[in-house]
């Protein structure tokens, strides 16, 4: 008799004289120890993603977000320089903590996607292109165009979301923005507590004009 045949064999007796609540709970058990061990049950998005436009703020969980315009430009020479694939596309945001603690560069970036468009470098300095979902934005203080690894507690910053896009796809005249919240909990790797779980909470269209000189 095979390993197969022989486990078949023990469980059919044994589900054969269980109720069934006592499998449902058997069950729910299992799924537990399953999300124990892979890091954790995917936290549930909200019921209704609401719409957001230029100028209104939106609350992530850790901080405020507020769109205020979307630009494009072939050359940022307050930053990087000229695009080496095509063309720069840069939101422009406040971001507001709302915490006591900092919060961290990879929170923000996550916080806000260009939706459903092709051709975008992966990450800065990247020549693979994927599309506008999974392209990981530079973001960076309006003021000296450093890079925000951090947010500190009770403060405002004037940020750029930048990503880059080759020639080769066409200006968009205008983008669909994917305003990202984070829940925060407990890590079940190492009992760290941070803002691991991201969700959508908002998404609006923004007209795409160019940056002026």
């Amino acid at each position: 008799m095979t390993g197969g045949s022989l486990w078949r064999e023990h469980l059919r007796p044994f589900v054969a004289s269980r109720s069934l609540r006592q499998l449902t709970l058997a069950a729910g058990a299992l799924v537990l120890l399953a999300s124990g061990l892979f890091g954790g049950l995917e936290r549930a998005e909200p019921e209704k993603v609401t719409s957001v436009k230029a100028g209104q703020t939106v609350d992530t969980g850790p901080f405020d977000l507020t769109v205020t315009k979307v630009v494009w430009a072939e050359d940022l020479a307050d930053g990087p320089g000229e695009s080496e694939l095509g063309r720069f596309l840069v939101v422009h945001a406040t971001v507001t903590s709302t915490e006591k603690d900092t919060v961290s560069g990879f929170v923000i970036r996550e916080a806000l996607r260009i939706h459903g468009l092709r051709g975008f470098a992966e990450k800065e300095g990247s020549d693979v292109l994927v599309t506008s979902d999974e392209a990981d934005p530079r973001v960076v203080s309006v003021a000296d165009q450093v890079r925000i690894d951090y947010l500190n507690p009770g403060l405002t910053y004037d940020v750029q979301y930048v990503w880059e896009q080759t020639w080769s796809r066409p200006l968009p005249s205008s983008v669909d923005l994917t305003v990202f919240g984070h829940g925060f909990r407990q890590s079940n790797i190492d009992e760290q507590e941070d803002w691991f779980d991201r969700f959508p909470i908002a998404v609006g269209s923004f007209a795409v004009t160019e940056l002026s000189s």
